[in-house]
């Protein structure tokens, strides 16, 4: 199962798909040729009649037009507009050097999404980069026109921009803090935007030290980045979250979205770079073959709820089975799959991962022991009850692990192992929390799975020879069967073969699960992670495989093709 570093969370997905509005464009409402119209917000550097130098704005006694072509989405090009709205908004960079670059569709972009406005440039390594904040755009007289009709004016784009350079000449003596927006400033996660704050910047940081002890770098990081928690930053500067270098990030105090109190939480701004190509790809690779086992995994459910005959006895547990399953990979899908979730709304679906996975591995020991007690040939209890108790057990073991790390995660509980979800990304990253609340409990349901598909292996041959206990009720494929001494009182062989069937696919299912398990943790500490791209694969395939062990069952095929034919000649 792969979570790691994923938070949640791409900012840049974010722009061109739920960002709030945070200035009225005038005309709204003026009918549908002003709807239509398109006059974005644009942060200019100086006011009318004033240029952007190096040394800020100066009188230059002419009001040239300030009309920037501007990118109506973030997927489409600059274009003309009719007009915009003009916000004065220098850059504050204090000592941190000061980019300039031209307007052009090849350098430098102003894009807009969902009125939210930001620039995209180009950087020394010709990489696209994005910046949401803290840049401004100036229009000046071009000297040297290159071609008519408009030629003689120039739009530039001024914005802070850190370089790993500058970053280990100032921090090679003193340690830095890079925080994010200027000082008295704040992150606003709804604006995207920094904000005037009305209280201290308190960053976390290493015990005994304070923020007096850090020299304060300001400035996005250098990349495009996205958002996490932090644990806190190290005595040398380095940031605790997946290992991230010090001139990889940024923190600040940040108002989320939908927050219900308003109050600030610490953040960090995570660049995208940290995450190799492969982490990339494989995010939205592994994302997308999550949704294909979707898919296959709510035909495997769905084909057992619309057959009568699949939804009674021993059928009911291999759907809670593949139900689980289908809510893990959901839960999954939706971390791996670029969203933009908040890092508190991202621990709550960890939480939900944990349940979910609990919930395979547990209900597959339903299998496996269902497998074994129909062997036994004993059935004391109905199949109601059976399907109560069997419920009682693969829900609620999850459901009470669940509920304990969540408990000591969300409670004032110290000397605890506690659940680290949503701190460094959605899932547990904590070696022993790991081990406590997910690994550990998954080992032992297989290794209760393996001890009772050996035990029902021999058990299985010899109903098939010779019978079994006097008197004794054997439940086989929801049917009541009595088994006597008399050898001739054999099972019918029809029976015999499906109890075989089951068994062969109850073995190939935990061999599958356990191969995924055994490399999924395998993967996570030895060498890259490319070198593993196909048990990944096969990870990330597991609810496809359920599918096909489904279809394999003869009996079971036989039975929805004939009601689905059934249904289709009663319309």
């Amino acid at each position: 199962m792969e979570t790691r570093n994923m938070f949640v969370v791409l900012l840049l997905v974010s722009l061109t798909g739920g960002v709030a509005s945070d200035v009225a464009h005038p005309g709204a409402a003026d009918g549908d040729e002003a709807k239509d119209k398109f006059t974005p917000t644009v942060y200019r550097c100086c006011p009318k009649g004033e240029a952007m130098t190096a040394e800020g704005c100066v009188n230059t006694g002419e009001d040239l037009p300030f009309l920037p072509q501007v990118s109506k989405t973030f997927v489409s090009e600059p274009e003309p507009v009719d007009g915009v709205v003009e916000v004065v908004r220098p850059v504050f960079c204090d000592s941190i050097p000061v980019y300039s670059l031209a307007l052009s569709q090849d350098r430098a972009q102003i894009k807009q999404a969902l009125n939210k406005t930001f620039l995209r440039w180009k950087n020394e390594e010709e990489r696209w980069e994005i910046k949401i904040n803290n840049f401004c755009i100036d229009v000046s007289r071009n000297p040297f026109p290159s071609a008519p009709p408009a030629s003689d004016i120039e739009y530039s784009a001024f914005f802070c921009q850190l370089t790993k350079q500058y970053i280990e000449e100032e921090c090679s003596d003193t340690p830095c803090l890079r925080k994010c927006c200027p000082r008295g400033y704040m992150y606003n996660l709804t604006n995207l935007d920094c904000v005037q704050a009305d209280m201290e910047f308190q960053p976390i940081v290493a015990e005994g030290k304070t923020l007096q002890d850090y020299k304060m770098i300001v400035g996005d990081p250098v990349c495009n980045f996205f958002m996490a928690n932090y644990s806190m930053v190290t005595e040398e500067g380095y940031i605790i979250s997946e290992g991230v270098e010090r001139e990889d990030y940024c923190v600040d105090s940040m108002i989320e979205r939908n927050s219900v109190d308003g109050k600030p939480v610490n953040r960090a701004f995570i660049c995208f770079t940290v995450l190799s190509t492969w982490d990339l790809i494989k995010y939205k690779v592994f994302g997308s073959l999550l949704v294909v086992s979707i898919i296959f995994l709510v035909a495997t459910v769905a084909a057992h709820i619309i057959t009568p005959e699949l939804r009674v006895g021993s059928h009911r547990y291999f759907i809670s089975f593949a139900f689980a399953f289908l809510m893990g990979n959901i839960f999954l899908a939706t971390l791996q799959l670029p969203t933009f979730i908040q890092p508190h709304t991202c621990g709550y679906i960890g939480f939900l991962v944990l349940f979910s996975y609990l919930a395979i591995f547990f209900w597959f020991c339903v299998l496996c022991f269902d497998m074994w007690s129909v062997t036994r040939g004993k059935s004391s209890w109905s199949d109601n009850v059976r399907f109560c108790v069997y419920s009682a057990y693969g829900w609620g073991g999850p459901l009470f692990i669940t509920l304990v790390a969540l408990v000591l995660a969300l409670g004032p509980f110290d000397g605890y192992i506690r659940p680290d979800f949503g701190h460094h990304n959605c899932f547990l990253t904590d070696t022993m929390a790991v081990l406590l609340y997910f690994h550990g409990p998954m080992a032992l349901q297989l290794i209760a799975c393996l001890v009772f598909l050996i035990l029902a292996f021999p058990k299985l041959k010899k109903l098939s020879k010779a019978g079994a206990t006097t008197g004794a009720h054997c439940r086989v494929f929801d049917q009541e069967v009595t088994i006597t001494t008399d050898t001739s009182a054999l099972f019918d062989e029809e029976e015999v073969k499906n109890m075989d069937v089951m068994l062969r696919h109850r073995i190939i299912l935990f061999t599958v699960m356990v191969i995924c398990w055994i490399f999924e943790i395998v993967s996570e500490r030895v060498g890259p992670r490319n070198i593993w791209i196909v048990t990944d694969i096969l990870n990330s395939l597991q609810g496809f495989f359920v599918f096909i062990i489904f279809i394999l069952n003869q009996r079971k095929r036989e039975l929805v093709v004939a009601h689905v034919k059934r249904l289709l000649n009663r319309s």
